[in-house]
């Protein structure tokens, strides 16, 4: 099972891609503070807003919720294929706005990572798990979830990224 956490009771490490609006931050909230979830990221998309705006909110949730060690990373301002739609008459003008208009989390001093592109410091991370958990797949070795719980837009170039990187084929 894909969800489940693997068989030696290790937690699940997960990097979560998402574009923080209401239901995004309920992600956050339950895998940053779930007993079987080892969230090691969140990095972010256009999507519910702009990527800044859900970058903001990414880090503003983490924050809130007492998980200002989890990096954010800012990813594509599109999806692959078509231009962006923003759901401002959802979820407000910062993306995650509350009833009354108005971001519902203060803003956090820390910023996302703009350093490295996005799908780079992601494909480290996963990386980064799988080689210090063994050396060949299903021998001790947890998976490392990508959760993309929106677009799937950071997916394909990690994909593509582990698929021709060396370390990801067995020798």
């Amino acid at each position: 099972d894909a969800g489940s956490p693997p068989a030696s009771g290790k937690k699940q490490v997960v990097w979560l891609d998402c574009d923080p609006g209401h239901d995004d931050a309920m992600a956050i909230l339950l895998a940053g503070h779930s007993k079987k979830v080892d969230l090691v990221g969140v990095s972010t998309v256009a999507g519910n807003q702009s990527v800044e705006k859900t970058s903001n909110n990414a880090l503003a949730c983490l924050d809130a919720f007492g998980l200002s060690h989890i990096p954010v990373v800012k990813g594509q301002p599109r999806p692959l294929l078509r231009s962006p739609k923003f759901c401002a008459f959802i979820h407000g003008e910062s993306g995650l706005d509350s009833l009354h208009g108005g971001a519902i989390f203060p803003e956090s001093e820390r910023k996302p990572l703009t350093s490295r592109k996005c799908v780079n410091v992601i494909f480290a991370a996963i990386q980064k798990h799988y080689k210090g958990a063994g050396s060949r797949r299903g021998r001790g070795n947890p998976r490392v979830c990508h959760c993309c719980v929106w677009s799937l837009t950071h997916s394909q170039s990690i994909t593509q990224a582990w698929l021709s990187s060396s370390s990801a084929r067995d020798p």
